[in-house]
């Protein structure tokens, strides 16, 4: 498509295009009921109809250009106005030819009419240059309007190069209840084959290749049914249309069909505008090596990082290296983003390295955890003093290969029993109090009980604010569930339940539940699920106290 010109805004539409390396114009017109305004229009159409180009014009032109061409009111002497007057002009001097052609005695031929069939005439139009070889022909009913449009196949000289395409899978498929049967029955057959394969990877890229076989078969069918259905309507609106212009009553069939067509053209549509959407993003692409090579065949243009069309093989070379060169060059990285993927390396470096070693963990399986991870943040353990110098030297190596390097300023140690770093100090201070790791406390009496009573605030907070809503004790169940038994069960994978923080725990939901007042039910009954006259209340001491020793078994 080379230039779109819009003459009148839902009036004129002029399209310069090239077909097979022909230049072709299409207009596209339809023109107004007032004959001034139509002369006008016409008046602007007509510096378009002098070009070089092939001419194809077409629309409802709302005149007539034969005698015969109206049946019944303003019929007979006077038929031609000033516009269709024009317009006949216009149509000899750019030696156009009439695709219809005359129309004859035949009121089929008409191309709209009143409903009752009391006017009749013919006032769409498809005219063409003497270079389109018209090879057929037809008006054809449609269930969307009283006019019939003209539909018309010519052949341009030359021949349009076509490519294979690239495939793409049509999801709609996959909700179809037969299509999934045929996919696991045949899908069942492939597994059968894996003796006949020296890997799994290699039979899996046979079945990849097969799915899509599949799919594309699954799609031929699909699409010749549709086109089976729309031809049967179609054949059966015509016959209806026919009965009806020789006085026949089909108005209920004809309408009933007119609705299953507009429901075939709702789909339709749908799939023309996802193939449109499609489209655009191939054609927003970026080149790669997979569309140079699947492409190329049959794309003769590419268009560089300007956005310029290039046409020489020397061009789209360059264009392609540019776009390479820049996708592999030397480029600036975000470090708090890289920082993430270090920490990773360099838990997995400690794990591996066998001068340090870690906490033991309980069972048969005589694993060691060196190391935990959580967001940014990395915790480390070690047993002895000769680990903890290995653990300094693991990390300077990894500095020197990565740039990275602790941070001593936010970084802290904290000794467990009795430790002797005299001759090796740490490069960090020792923490001799409590430590928070991530959001729970360790280290010395009290941990537990600063663990627990900072999680509890955080819950009472988070029922404060569902507080201020009108829940019903299903809903308030319901938050209990998924917003604060979450928050509390964190805390259980280090500490045990303390006996007073299970009464605070209980206290603090019944108050919940019953809007500060008092309980209305036992609580023992509250706990139950509803089928057993329950209202499924959550028992959070009892939860938590399964969850921690779940963690300690």
């Amino acid at each position: 498509m080379d230039s779109v010109t819009e003459l009148e805004d839902g009036r004129a539409l002029v399209v310069d295009s090239s077909w097979a390396g022909e230049p072709v114009r299409l207009d596209n017109v339809y023109e107004p009921s007032d004959v001034g305004e139509r002369r006008e229009l016409f008046q602007r159409l007509r510096p378009q109809l002098v070009t070089s180009r092939t001419i194809i014009m077409g629309g409802d032109f709302n005149c007539i250009l034969e005698s015969g061409g109206r049946f019944g009111t303003r019929a007979g002497e006077g038929w031609m106005d000033d516009a269709a007057k024009l317009l006949a002009e216009m149509v000899g001097e750019a030696s156009l030819t009439n695709v219809i052609g005359s129309m004859g005695p035949d009121a089929r031929n008409f191309t709209w009419s009143h409903p009752d069939r009391s006017v009749r005439s013919r006032i769409d139009f498809v005219f063409t240059s003497k270079s389109v070889r018209i090879r057929q022909h037809s008006m054809v009913t449609v269930y969307f309007s009283d006019q019939r449009p003209i539909r018309f196949q010519g052949e341009l000289t030359g021949k349009f190069l076509t490519g294979p395409g690239t495939w793409k899978l049509n999801s709609s498929l996959l909700g179809r209840e037969d299509v999934q049967e045929e996919l696991r029955r045949t899908y069942s057959e492939w597994q059968d084959m894996k003796d006949n394969f020296q890997s799994i990877g290699e039979w899996w890229e046979w079945v990849k290749g097969r799915i899509q076989d599949f799919f594309k078969n699954v799609g031929r069918k699909a699409a010749r049914g549709r086109r089976r259905e729309f031809s049967r309507l179609q054949q059966q609106l015509q016959e209806l249309h026919d009965l009806q212009l020789r006085g026949w009553d089909v108005m209920n069939p004809l309408e009933a069909v007119k609705k299953e067509l507009s429901e075939h053209f709702q789909d339709e549509s749908r799939r023309i505008i996802f193939r449109s959407k499609v489209e655009n993003l191939e054609k927003g692409e970026k080149c790669n090596s997979f569309f140079k090579k699947i492409h190329s065949a049959h794309t003769p243009q590419l268009r560089n990082r300007k956005d310029i069309l290039c046409d020489t093989e020397e061009d789209i070379r360059k264009a392609v290296t540019d776009i390479y060169g820049d996708l592999y060059s030397e480029k600036r990285s975000d470090g708090d983003q890289a920082e993430k993927f270090l920490s990773e390396l360099l838990a997995e470096y400690i794990r591996k390295n066998p001068n340090i070693r870690g906490i033991p963990t309980p069972g048969d399986a005589k694993k060691e955890v060196k190391c935990m991870l959580y967001r940014d943040d990395v915790t480390l353990f070690c047993t002895d003093g000769k680990s903890v110098q290995s653990l300094l030297e693991a990390c300077k190596d990894f500095g020197k290969a990565s740039g990275a390097k602790i941070n001593v300023e936010k970084s802290q140690a904290k000794l467990f029993g009795r430790w002797d770093l005299c001759n090796e100090p740490l490069p960090f201070p020792i923490e001799a109090g409590l430590v928070k790791i991530p959001s729970i406390w360790f280290g010395g009496p009290g941990a537990a009980a600063k663990s627990w009573n900072e999680r509890l605030a955080k819950v009472k907070q988070k029922l404060g604010f569902w507080s201020l809503r009108h829940l019903s004790i299903e809903g308030k169940a319901l938050v209990l569930w998924n917003d604060a038994l979450p928050v509390l069960q964190y805390g259980t994978q280090a500490w045990p339940l303390l006996a007073n923080i299970a009464r605070a725990v209980n206290s603090m939901v019944f108050h919940f539940v019953w809007h500060s007042k008092m309980d209305r039910v036992k609580r023992t009954v509250m706990h139950k699920e509803h089928h057993n006259g329950g209202k499924a209340v959550p028992d959070i001491p009892t939860i938590l106290r399964a969850f921690f020793v779940c963690g300690c078994v």
